[in-house]
Protein backbone atom coordinates (compact mmCIF):
# COMPACT_ATOMS: atom_id res chain seq x y z
CA UNK A 1 0.00 0.00 0.00
CA UNK A 2 1.25 3.47 -0.78
CA UNK A 3 -0.44 6.69 0.35
CA UNK A 4 -2.18 8.71 -2.30
CA UNK A 5 -0.54 12.05 -2.93
CA UNK A 6 -2.14 14.65 -0.72
CA UNK A 7 -3.83 17.56 -2.43
CA UNK A 8 -3.80 20.54 -0.06
CA UNK A 9 -5.41 22.80 -2.67
CA UNK A 10 -9.02 22.06 -1.72
CA UNK A 11 -8.85 23.76 1.72
CA UNK A 12 -7.31 26.80 0.02
CA UNK A 13 -10.18 26.78 -2.47
CA UNK A 14 -12.73 26.77 0.37
CA UNK A 15 -10.93 29.68 2.03
CA UNK A 16 -10.81 31.57 -1.28
CA UNK A 17 -14.54 31.10 -1.90
CA UNK A 18 -15.31 32.22 1.65
CA UNK A 19 -13.19 35.35 1.39
CA UNK A 20 -14.60 36.05 -2.07
CA UNK A 21 -18.17 36.02 -0.75
CA UNK A 22 -17.20 38.28 2.15
CA UNK A 23 -15.38 40.65 -0.21
CA UNK A 24 -18.39 40.84 -2.53
CA UNK A 25 -20.65 41.63 0.43
CA UNK A 26 -18.20 44.24 1.71
CA UNK A 27 -18.00 45.94 -1.68
CA UNK A 28 -21.78 46.28 -1.69
CA UNK A 29 -22.05 47.31 1.96
CA UNK A 30 -19.31 49.92 1.75
CA UNK A 31 -21.55 52.00 -0.48
CA UNK A 32 -24.06 52.36 2.36
CA UNK A 33 -24.44 50.68 5.75
CA UNK A 34 -27.38 48.24 6.01
CA UNK A 35 -28.12 49.78 9.40
CA UNK A 36 -28.98 53.13 7.82
CA UNK A 37 -30.20 52.26 4.31
CA UNK A 38 -32.73 49.98 2.66
CA UNK A 39 -31.28 46.93 0.92
CA UNK A 40 -32.29 45.96 -2.60
CA UNK A 41 -32.98 42.35 -3.57
CA UNK A 42 -29.56 41.87 -5.17
CA UNK A 43 -27.73 43.10 -2.11
CA UNK A 44 -29.93 41.08 0.26
CA UNK A 45 -28.87 37.94 -1.61
CA UNK A 46 -25.15 38.65 -1.10
CA UNK A 47 -24.83 40.75 2.08
CA UNK A 48 -23.53 38.58 4.92
CA UNK A 49 -25.61 40.47 7.48
CA UNK A 50 -28.75 38.91 5.98
CA UNK A 51 -29.98 35.37 6.63
CA UNK A 52 -31.15 32.68 4.18
CA UNK A 53 -29.04 33.91 1.27
CA UNK A 54 -25.94 32.73 -0.62
CA UNK A 55 -23.36 33.28 2.18
CA UNK A 56 -25.69 31.54 4.65
CA UNK A 57 -26.09 28.57 2.31
CA UNK A 58 -22.31 28.35 1.88
CA UNK A 59 -21.59 28.37 5.62
CA UNK A 60 -24.37 25.88 6.39
CA UNK A 61 -23.14 23.57 3.60
CA UNK A 62 -19.59 23.60 4.97
CA UNK A 63 -20.87 22.63 8.42
CA UNK A 64 -23.15 19.93 7.04
CA UNK A 65 -20.27 18.46 5.03
CA UNK A 66 -18.11 18.56 8.16
CA UNK A 67 -20.83 16.71 10.04
CA UNK A 68 -20.96 14.02 7.35
CA UNK A 69 -17.16 13.69 7.50
CA UNK A 70 -17.34 13.18 11.28
CA UNK A 71 -20.04 10.57 10.73
CA UNK A 72 -17.78 8.76 8.25
CA UNK A 73 -14.98 8.78 10.84
CA UNK A 74 -17.41 7.27 13.35
CA UNK A 75 -18.34 4.55 10.87
CA UNK A 76 -14.70 3.71 10.13
CA UNK A 77 -13.74 3.70 13.80
CA UNK A 78 -12.92 0.23 15.06
CA UNK A 79 -13.47 1.07 18.70
CA UNK A 80 -16.89 1.49 20.24
CA UNK A 81 -15.78 4.51 22.26
CA UNK A 82 -14.37 6.22 19.18
CA UNK A 83 -17.54 5.52 17.25
CA UNK A 84 -19.67 7.11 19.97
CA UNK A 85 -17.40 10.16 20.31
CA UNK A 86 -17.35 10.91 16.59
CA UNK A 87 -21.10 10.30 16.27
CA UNK A 88 -21.73 12.86 19.02
CA UNK A 89 -19.34 15.29 17.31
CA UNK A 90 -21.18 14.76 14.01
CA UNK A 91 -24.46 15.59 15.75
CA UNK A 92 -23.00 18.77 17.28
CA UNK A 93 -21.67 20.00 13.94
CA UNK A 94 -25.01 19.16 12.30
CA UNK A 95 -26.73 21.32 14.93
CA UNK A 96 -24.34 24.16 14.08
CA UNK A 97 -25.34 23.77 10.43
CA UNK A 98 -29.03 23.83 11.39
CA UNK A 99 -28.45 26.94 13.48
CA UNK A 100 -26.66 28.66 10.60
CA UNK A 101 -29.53 27.91 8.24
CA UNK A 102 -32.42 28.69 10.61
CA UNK A 103 -30.92 31.26 13.05
CA UNK A 104 -31.78 29.22 16.13
CA UNK A 105 -29.32 31.17 18.27
CA UNK A 106 -31.36 34.35 17.86
CA UNK A 107 -34.08 32.71 19.97
CA UNK A 108 -31.78 32.30 22.97
CA UNK A 109 -32.70 35.81 24.08
CA UNK A 110 -35.94 34.37 25.50
CA UNK A 111 -33.89 32.85 28.30
CA UNK A 112 -32.79 36.22 29.68
CA UNK A 113 -35.81 38.37 28.79
CA UNK A 114 -37.22 38.10 32.36
CA UNK A 115 -34.10 39.93 33.59
CA UNK A 116 -32.87 41.96 30.59
CA UNK A 117 -34.45 43.82 27.71
CA UNK A 118 -33.21 44.83 24.25
CA UNK A 119 -32.91 48.35 25.64
CA UNK A 120 -30.10 47.08 27.88
CA UNK A 121 -28.25 45.46 24.96
CA UNK A 122 -29.38 44.88 21.35
CA UNK A 123 -28.12 41.29 21.05
CA UNK A 124 -29.29 39.55 24.21
CA UNK A 125 -28.69 36.06 22.83
CA UNK A 126 -24.95 36.45 23.43
CA UNK A 127 -25.50 36.16 27.20
CA UNK A 128 -26.77 32.55 27.20
CA UNK A 129 -24.93 31.94 23.93
CA UNK A 130 -21.51 32.54 25.49
CA UNK A 131 -22.27 30.03 28.24
CA UNK A 132 -23.60 27.47 25.77
CA UNK A 133 -20.66 28.02 23.42
CA UNK A 134 -18.14 27.48 26.22
CA UNK A 135 -19.88 24.23 27.09
CA UNK A 136 -19.74 23.09 23.46
CA UNK A 137 -16.00 23.83 23.23
CA UNK A 138 -15.29 21.89 26.43
CA UNK A 139 -17.38 18.99 25.12
CA UNK A 140 -15.59 18.92 21.76
CA UNK A 141 -12.16 19.06 23.41
CA UNK A 142 -13.13 15.91 25.30
CA UNK A 143 -14.60 14.24 22.22
CA UNK A 144 -11.50 14.71 20.04
CA UNK A 145 -8.89 13.96 22.71
CA UNK A 146 -7.88 10.72 20.96
CA UNK A 147 -7.58 12.27 17.48
CA UNK A 148 -4.13 12.84 15.91
CA UNK A 149 -2.62 16.14 16.94
CA UNK A 150 -3.07 17.91 13.59
CA UNK A 151 -6.73 16.91 13.24
CA UNK A 152 -7.43 17.73 16.88
CA UNK A 153 -5.86 21.17 16.53
CA UNK A 154 -7.86 22.03 13.40
CA UNK A 155 -11.14 20.85 14.89
CA UNK A 156 -10.70 22.79 18.12
CA UNK A 157 -9.36 25.96 16.49
CA UNK A 158 -12.13 25.84 13.89
CA UNK A 159 -14.80 25.57 16.56
CA UNK A 160 -13.25 28.31 18.72
CA UNK A 161 -12.98 30.61 15.69
CA UNK A 162 -16.59 29.95 14.69
CA UNK A 163 -18.15 30.43 18.13
CA UNK A 164 -15.76 33.19 19.18
CA UNK A 165 -16.52 35.19 16.05
CA UNK A 166 -20.27 34.74 16.53
CA UNK A 167 -20.35 35.82 20.17
CA UNK A 168 -17.49 38.35 20.05
CA UNK A 169 -18.67 39.89 16.79
CA UNK A 170 -22.18 40.56 18.04
CA UNK A 171 -20.86 41.91 21.34
CA UNK A 172 -18.87 44.48 19.38
CA UNK A 173 -21.83 45.24 17.12
CA UNK A 174 -24.06 45.73 20.14
CA UNK A 175 -21.66 48.32 21.54
CA UNK A 176 -21.47 50.05 18.14
CA UNK A 177 -25.26 50.20 17.89
CA UNK A 178 -25.50 51.67 21.38
CA UNK A 179 -22.85 54.25 20.47
CA UNK A 180 -24.61 55.11 17.22
CA UNK A 181 -21.62 54.05 15.09
CA UNK A 182 -23.66 52.51 12.29
CA UNK A 183 -21.47 53.33 9.29
CA UNK A 184 -18.09 51.79 8.45
CA UNK A 185 -17.28 50.50 11.99
CA UNK A 186 -20.51 48.49 11.99
CA UNK A 187 -19.95 47.26 8.42
CA UNK A 188 -16.39 46.19 9.24
CA UNK A 189 -17.41 44.40 12.44
CA UNK A 190 -20.11 42.22 10.93
CA UNK A 191 -17.95 41.28 7.96
CA UNK A 192 -15.13 40.21 10.28
CA UNK A 193 -17.67 38.23 12.30
CA UNK A 194 -19.06 36.36 9.30
CA UNK A 195 -15.60 35.75 7.85
CA UNK A 196 -14.45 34.26 11.16
CA UNK A 197 -17.53 32.07 11.48
CA UNK A 198 -17.25 30.64 7.98
CA UNK A 199 -13.49 30.14 8.17
CA UNK A 200 -14.14 28.30 11.43
CA UNK A 201 -16.52 26.02 9.54
CA UNK A 202 -13.75 25.40 7.00
CA UNK A 203 -11.42 24.49 9.87
CA UNK A 204 -13.92 21.98 11.25
CA UNK A 205 -14.31 20.36 7.84
CA UNK A 206 -10.55 20.21 7.19
CA UNK A 207 -9.96 18.77 10.66
CA UNK A 208 -12.51 16.00 10.13
CA UNK A 209 -11.23 15.14 6.64
CA UNK A 210 -7.62 15.04 7.89
CA UNK A 211 -8.61 12.00 9.95
CA UNK A 212 -8.75 9.89 6.78
CA UNK A 213 -5.80 7.86 5.55
CA UNK A 214 -6.21 6.96 1.87
CA UNK A 215 -3.87 4.40 0.30
CA UNK A 216 -3.69 2.76 -3.11
CA UNK A 217 -2.71 -0.89 -3.43
CA UNK A 218 -3.03 -3.83 -5.84
CA UNK A 219 -6.61 -4.47 -4.68
CA UNK A 220 -7.71 -0.86 -5.07
CA UNK A 221 -8.07 2.17 -2.88
CA UNK A 222 -8.21 1.62 0.86
CA UNK A 223 -9.70 4.22 3.20
CA UNK A 224 -8.80 4.07 6.87
CA UNK A 225 -8.17 6.42 9.74
CA UNK A 226 -4.92 7.99 10.81
CA UNK A 227 -3.22 6.88 14.00
CA UNK A 228 -5.13 7.75 17.14
CA UNK A 229 -4.23 8.38 20.76
CA UNK A 230 -5.50 5.66 23.11
CA UNK A 231 -7.89 7.07 25.76
CA UNK A 232 -5.40 6.04 28.45
CA UNK A 233 -2.76 8.27 26.84
CA UNK A 234 -4.99 11.33 26.40
CA UNK A 235 -3.93 14.40 24.47
CA UNK A 236 -0.27 14.32 25.47
CA UNK A 237 0.93 11.52 23.28
CA UNK A 238 0.41 9.86 19.94
CA UNK A 239 -0.18 6.18 19.26
CA UNK A 240 1.10 4.29 16.27
CA UNK A 241 -1.82 1.90 15.83
CA UNK A 242 -4.06 2.35 12.77
CA UNK A 243 -7.72 1.68 12.76
CA UNK A 244 -8.96 -0.83 10.19
CA UNK A 245 -9.61 0.52 6.72
CA UNK A 246 -12.50 -0.13 4.40
CA UNK A 247 -11.59 -1.27 0.87
CA UNK A 248 -13.42 0.50 -1.89
CA UNK A 249 -15.92 -1.47 -3.93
Amino acid sequence: MRPLSRRPSWPAALVAITLGLVAMSAALAWQASPATNELGQFRMYFDVIEEMNLPTWWAASLLLTGSLACLAVAWLSGRRGGRVRWSVLAALVALLSLDEATVLHERLDRIVLPWLSPEDFPYLWVVPGSVLGTGVVVCVVRLVRTAPRSARRRLILGLVLLLGSAVGGELVQGWLVEAGLLDWPFVLSYHLEEAGETLGAVGLLVGAVSMFDVERGPSGVRVGLRAVVPPSVGVRGEADDHLPGVPSA
